[in-house]
């Protein structure tokens, strides 16, 4: 008797511990956020407790929401991207968390004396470009658009192809490649210590940072609560994510 007893105990205590498991796992947010933007976000969230944040290229973020179903927030590098997953009904309407401005990243030494391009003609010959993998994440659309018909040419010549904007600046810091189009906040910590150059685009339009509560969340309440607390334009301002209009 004492036996049946310690046994029914015991699966007393594991089926508490499994459930208490199950109310955790719920409670729990994911944020599917794109590299470019970890700085503000692991800010604005480090404090907030149950929320694990997955970077990566939108190509990457897109298949965790379409094939394994994951995530309860996504955050992503541009509109265009946000519309993209509007399209496909993983979202029904969105925020814009702040503004991203595209552009040219230089290797020291290299366009001397050039602050602004007005498109891919002013390029010089020969320059060893890093550029993001098609379809792979929001700069692969505003690459797109500045080599226009010379695109595919650029791609097939460029030295690396990428998935995250913080490659392709690690390419041109550590000097695999001269130039790439990044993201102005992530090329100016660089500038900052003399290592590469910033040039601006100047036909490129301003991209914003987008943020979204996806459908499928078994939280909603929560996570549009975790959504709001990434709308402080204070902390996204003080990581040079900022209108240059």
């Amino acid at each position: 008797m004492g036996h049946e007893k310690i046994s029914w105990l015991v699966m007393m205590i594991l089926i508490t511990t499994t459930l208490l498991g199950c109310i955790s796992e719920k409670n729990e947010i994911v944020v599917l956020c794109a590299a470019g933007v970890r700085g503000p976000v692991d800010s604005l969230l480090e404090d907030v407790d149950e929320v694990v944040c997955i970077y990566g290229g939108t190509g990457t973020l897109f298949s965790k929401i379409a094939l394994a179903k994951e995530g309860d927030i996504l955050i992503t590098g541009s509109e265009w991207d946000m519309l993209i997953a509007v399209e496909r009904g993983w979202v029904d309407d969105y925020e814009r968390l702040a503004p991203h401005t595209p552009v040219l990243i230089v290797r020291s030494g290299i366009m001397d004396g050039i602050d602004k391009i007005n498109n891919v003609n002013e390029l010089p010959d020969g320059l060893r470009l890093s550029l993001a993998r098609q379809n792979s994440c929001a700069l692969s659309h505003i690459q797109e658009q500045f080599f226009g018909d010379r695109y595919e040419t650029a791609l097939s010549q460029a030295v690396t192809l990428r998935t995250t904007v913080n490659e392709m600046c690690e390419d041109v810091v550590t000097g695999v490649a001269d130039a790439s189009i990044v993201w102005r906040a992530s090329a100016l910590p660089y500038e900052e210590k003399g290592i590469v150059r910033v040039i601006e685009l100047e036909n490129s339009s301003e991209e914003w940072v987008c943020g979204a509560v996806l459908l499928n969340s078994p939280n909603p309440e929560r996570a549009h609560e975790v959504l709001h607390i990434l709308k402080n334009d204070k902390v996204w301002e003080s990581y040079e994510f900022t209108s240059i209009s």
